[in-house]
Parts: structure tokens; sequence; C-alpha cells
């Protein structure tokens, strides 16, 4: 019989079916939102003090009160002589008076300091680490940030677990991710390795520069001493050798540290390092364009190739949203799925401190809660400048405060659609990827398909006896080829005799690389017998000459248990078509001739009279179009299909209304794959069930599975 599904895991987009509350349920649940509200905002303002070391990463911590210091030190410094001495000793004073060092308070002290750097990143950035003050004014010691806190606490686990450090951030607003990168950086070449080169490679040269002043005003005000160098002359970075890219820390003209650091660009990447490389900050991926000979994959793999899977070696990438499909997009998915060896690191605008608007009174506060509980079922948009009590309940959900969501409202207000918003604020890495514009399916719902997205089980072709012609459904076989553009995720199930079972459905495009996609996509229609929906099991994906199209799903559509082929017959009831012209309506009339299980239709009043009752395949029109996605929006919503091929994600996500209410792929995108699932799941939901059509021949020769002569494998 057929072969069971599978139970689909969990997944956090999948939105929950809220229940109805009474009205006292929603008053007793809206105090609750206020109370668990002021505990995230504590949360949130729970006391950070590097000095101290209270509230930094790592937060296990043990507690170095001596009469000089009041600290909380790092758990890897419990074990220090020094330490454990001075605590016992309890001042700098005593220890020194014990040893016979008087005179040398300040110098123990300064060892101390320097000890405690070698532990305590954020201790050493506030304490030795000088950035620009955006706020204008003197430069700045470097004192983190919540969204920084978060980070770093990611980037200390795997250095003190021994790991090498991997990790992509997916950057929102500008909360200083590159910054903390590049000092986080600084640090290890400045205090814990030597003899650790650096590169740095961001999406324009400028960038590149702007990088590189940021470090030169970290060497520029670091205390000499930390290095065990005289202090009355600075520090500087300077020209390593003459090179324009590489540079190496200075006093005067004597290189103080053997560490190189090399500044690039994806303008000119031949010109960064690709050798004794031990930490790699690349940054804004998203941005990265192919130039001439170099794509941004090249560059990667060139300048990352020399970098040890050792402790202490660095790989960040970072970058800001920058549409999906590009090569940031596909390594923080495969990061967020644990598919990679990079760790992914997200900041949403409600972790920002600074994005609350506070209440005026706590009934203000009671009564917008109790306005959100009362909607949160509701997904109708007030207003082009609001947003519906279901995704303000989301956020909640998220853990956002109150105060947070009274700031996103207001804010709301100057946004004229909630993308434009999510765009600069995105609440989860969803939003930040999202296409502006006016999206026709919904990102979550097509985000939920990804848990069910794989590589094929198998690449190749269907071959026949030849390409075209009646000799094409001879000896159909599956020829595996790496080359090959038919993707099979399962093979046809021939184990017994069933009807209605597959569904081929066609979208027909062009023949050169710039022209439209064809699409041939193969749906096994069978777990609608359990209740499930329709299940993508192959796709055809590329460009050919439509009569050779023609014969190849038909031979896809017999390989699959004689399917019923449905084909959008718009280009080959043309001979003038956009995609590419020259096309002969007669194809349609020679395949249906030969297919058996054509989709045919209505045909109109005039050809009815010519004698011609039906017409080959599936038009698509004003009428029709609207009726498949229509369709499409509410198979998406209510899960009723499982995807396999990932790319289609991608066309769902930029599929957009226009300024006329017309639906299409946003500029320089396709929707090939779309509207061939659109065709094929409208089609299939107005078929009948597949069935067993004989219980006497329900198990089948396996030595003559089809009436033709015929070898699958």
């Amino acid at each position: 019989m057929a072969r069971k599904r599978k139970k689909k895991q969990h997944n956090p987009f999948e939105r929950k079916v809220l229940p109805r509350l009474n009205p006292r349920q929603q008053i007793v649940l809206a105090n609750t939102m206020c109370n668990e509200s002021a505990l995230r905002i504590n949360e949130m303002n729970a006391p950070f003090d590097p000095v101290a070391g209270i509230g930094s990463p790592p937060f296990e911590r043990f507690a170095f009160h001596i009469d000089e210091v009041k600290w909380f030190l790092p758990m890897s410094m419990k074990d220090i002589k020094m330490i454990s001495t001075l605590m016992t000793y309890g001042s700098i004073a005593r220890f020194c008076e014990a040893y016979n060092c008087r005179g040398k308070e300040e110098y123990i002290k300064w060892k101390l300091i320097q000890e405690r750097c070698r532990h305590d990143f954020a201790f050493w950035a506030i304490t030795c680490a000088t950035i620009k003050n955006k706020d204008g004014g003197p430069d700045i010691h470097f004192r983190l940030n919540r969204p920084q806190v978060k980070v770093l606490a990611m980037l200390e686990k795997m250095r003190l677990d021994n790991k090498p450090i991997r990790m992509i951030i997916l950057k929102a607003r500008q909360w200083g991710g590159s910054t903390l990168v590049q000092i986080y950086m600084a640090w290890i070449q400045l205090v814990l390795k030597e003899n650790w080169n650096s590169a740095i490679v961001a999406h324009l040269n400028s960038a590149s520069l702007n990088i590189r002043a940021m470090y030169m005003r970290l060497i520029a005000a670091y205390p000499p001493q930390m290095l065990d160098l005289k202090k009355s002359t600075p520090l500087a970075l300077s020209p390593f050798n003459t090179s324009r890219v590489d540079y190496t820390i200075t006093q005067g003209r004597k290189q103080v540290r053997k560490s190189v650091i090399s500044v690039g660009s994806m303008q000119s990447p031949d010109t960064v390092r690709s050798f004794d490389i031990a930490l790699v900050h690349f940054s804004e991926v998203g941005l990265w364009k192919k130039t001439e000979g170099k794509s941004p994959e090249d560059t990667i793999q060139a300048v990352t190739a020399s970098v040890l899977d050792e402790p202490l070696t660095l790989i960040v990438m970072e970058s800001t949203a920058k549409g999906e499909n590009n090569l940031f997009h596909k390594e923080w998915l495969d990061a967020k799925q644990g598919l990679s060896d990079k760790m992914p690191a997200f900041i949403s605008w409600f972790e920002i401190p600074k994005y609350q608007k506070p209440f005026d009174s706590p009934a203000d506060m009671f009564n917008f809660a109790l306005w959100i509980v009362k909607n949160r079922r509701n997904e109708r948009q007030p207003s082009s400048r609001e947003e519906p009590g279901a995704y303000l309940w989301k956020l909640w959900e998220m853990g956002a405060p109150l105060e947070a969501i009274n700031w996103y409202v207001a804010k709301r207000k100057s946004y004229r659609s909630h993308d434009m918003m999510a765009s600069e604020y995105p609440s989860d890495d969803i939003e930040a990827f999202a296409h502006s514009g006016r999206p026709i399916f919904d990102k979550y719902k097509v985000e939920l398909l990804r848990a069910s997205c794989r590589s094929p089980k198998f690449l190749g072709e269907i071959h026949g006896n030849d390409v075209a012609g009646l000799a094409a459904l001879d000896n159909l076989r599956f020829i595996p080829d790496t080359q090959g553009l038919l993707r099979i995720w399962d093979m046809p199930d021939r184990s017994f005799k069933h009807r209605n079972r597959y569904v081929v459905a066609v979208d027909v495009g062009g023949r050169s690389d710039k022209a439209d996609y064809s699409v041939i996509l193969v749906l096994d229609r069978w777990f609608r017998t359990q209740g499930e929906g329709d299940v993508v099991v192959a796709e055809w994906h590329g460009h050919i000459r439509h009569d050779f199209l023609a014969w190849k799903m038909v031979q896809i559509a017999a390989f699959y248990c004689d399917a019923l082929l449905v084909v959008e017959s718009n280009t080959f009831e043309t001979r003038d078509n956009d995609t590419e012209g020259e096309h002969t309506p007669f194809i349609l009339d020679q395949i249906g001739n030969a297919y058996r299980n054509m989709y045919t239709r209505e045909a109109s009043p005039e050809n009815i009279r010519l004698g011609r009752a039906r017409k080959w395949g599936f038009q698509t029109n004003v009428h029709t179009k609207a009726m498949i996605i229509d369709n499409l929006i509410a198979v998406i919503s209510d899960g009723l299909y499982t995807e396999r091929e990932e790319a289609v994600l991608q066309e769902y996500n930029v599929y957009e209304r226009d300024d006329r209410g017309g639906m299409n792929a946003a500029e320089g995108y396709h929707d090939d794959r779309l509207m061939a699932r659109a065709i094929g799941l409208y089609v299939s939901q107005n078929m009948p069930m597949p069935s067993v059509p004989n219980p006497d021949m329900f198990r089948v020769n396996n030595t003559n599975p089809r009436p033709r002569n015929e070898s699958f494998f």
C-alpha cells in the first residue's frame, strides 16, 4: 500500500489557533501581561557594569573583593595564583608588605588589570578600547550595549569551549554589530595571541576604509603599557612592507606586535591576503556584487582557505538583509537550520532598550494590554499605517514588552505599509529578509513550507527511444545525470494500481538564459486519501525548445503512471509570444493525440461550431489567474500541500500586487515555479480523489508494470 508520511515537526513560525475568552478572562490576561511586561523591562534594564563585572559575559563569575577594588571576575581567573594570593591578603598593600615590595602597588594593580583583560573582553573594552562618539565630541571608551552583550555571550561561549569562533550576524538598525566584531578581533590580536593575522573584507572600498579608520583610532589611543611598552610614545597602525592594504602595529618605527591586519573589499578582492589568516571579518555580505572573474563565493573561499579549524580562529559574516536567494541569505538559512559551522545571531528591534514608549499611567498600560487581548484574533488591518491586533499579539508572544509595542504603534504611523516598517525595524529574520512591496502570500505561512524542503534523491532526465514523436514514449527510463534538470524526491509508486494519483503541471517559458524558465511539476495526490494534501515529488526546471518541451512533459507524465498532464497553453496557442515567439499552435494537438491523459477545457462557441468542443491545456487569463492564485493563497495558508523545492519560497515572497491591482513577480524575479504550482494545485483540488480501480488488480506484475515495453531504472 501507500507509504506512510512522517509527522510534521514543530515549527516556531506556526501560528496557533487562539481560543475565545470571556470578558473576565480577558481582564485576567491583560493584568498578567502588565505584570509580565514589567519583568521583561527589568530584564532588559538589568544592571550592566563592565568594570565591576556585573552583567558581563561570561556571566558565571566569582567575587574578588579586596580593599582597592570590588570586582566580579570570570571563573577562568579563579585558579590564577595572583588572584588567590591577593584574596588571601585582602589588599594590594598587604600583599606588597608581605612580599617585601612596597612602592610597587601601582605596578601590581596594573598587572592585575592586564591579567583581567586576558579573560574579560567587556572590561578590556571599557578600559583600553576607544571608539568614535556618535553623538559628537571626543572619542569614548567602548561600553557594550544590550544587543552587543547578547552577541558577545555567543562569541565567548565558543571561545571558552575551545572551539573555532564561527558566526553569522543578521543586522537590523545600527546597534554596533560590526563594531563589536572588529574590536573583538583586535582584542584577540592585542591581548590573547601573537602572530595572529586578520582580514577585513567589506562590500565597498569606502566601507573598508571606515573599518580601517576604526582600527587606527583604537590603536592610536591604546595604552602602550598594556603591551609592556613605554607609554611616552603612542602606538600607530602602519603599512606593512609598504603595502597599501596590509597593516601592522608600531611604536615609532618599530613593529611591536607580530600580527598583520589586511583590509580589502569585494570591489578589489585580490588585494586581500590569502595566506596565514586566523581572523576574518566579512562585512555587509548581503551587498556584495559579482565582479568580473570573481563571485562573492570565490572571495570568501579564497580568504578563508588558510583559516585553520582551531580555537581562537574566527570567521564572522555580518550584513543587513538585502533580499533572498543571495549568498548571505543562503548562509543564514544554513546556519539557522544547523547545517553550517556558523552560529546565527539576530537582534530584533524590541531588544534595543531605546525603542520603548512608557505609558502615562498604569491604567493606560492596562487598557492597551486589554485592547491587544480583545483583538488578538483580528487579522484585519485598520489602515495602511496600522497593524492588526493579531500582529501586536504576535509581538507580545515573541517577547516584546508592552512599552516596546506601544512605541511600535506610534512609530508605525510614519510608514505607509508593514513592509516599509519591517525593513527598518524587523521583528525576526523573516521580516528582515522580506521583499518590500505589497506581498500576496503570508511570509510566515511560506516559511512553514521550508521545514519539508530538502535536496532531491535523484538528479537526471527521463529518456525514451527519441526526443520527440511517438518513439519518445517507448522504452521510458530514468538516467541519472549530475547535469540533468529533473529533480526527483520520490520515484513513481508502482506497488499497486491507482487512479487519479499524479498530476503533472507545466508552466512554459523561453529558450534563452534571459527568458522565463519552463517548469514541469509533479504532484502526488495519494495523501488526500489520508486527509492531508498534495506532495511535490519531482520538478524539471530549465530552458528548452518548445517542441522538445512538449515531448519531455509527456515523457515525465507517462513515467509517473500516466499522470494527468496540465499544460499552461497560452504559449502554444499563439505564434507571437513574449517568451520568444515562433511557436506552432499544433504542438498540443500532436502530443494530445499521442498521450491519453491530457487536461482539456471547454472551447469557445466559435470552436464548438467548428466541431472542437474541447481544447488542450489550461489557459491563463485575468479571470483564471485570479482563481488559481486565490486557491494557492488558501492552500499555503492552510498548509494543504508539502513543498520540497526551496527555491520556490523566494518566488512566493516576491510575488506582489502592482498599482493596477495585477499580480506579478517583483522586477528582476521569476514566478515560473509558482505558476506551475498554482495551476497544478488548482486542478488537483477539483479532481476526483485518488483510488484503487479494481481490487482484483490490486497488485501489478513487477516484470511488466506497463503495457508498453518500458524500463524505468
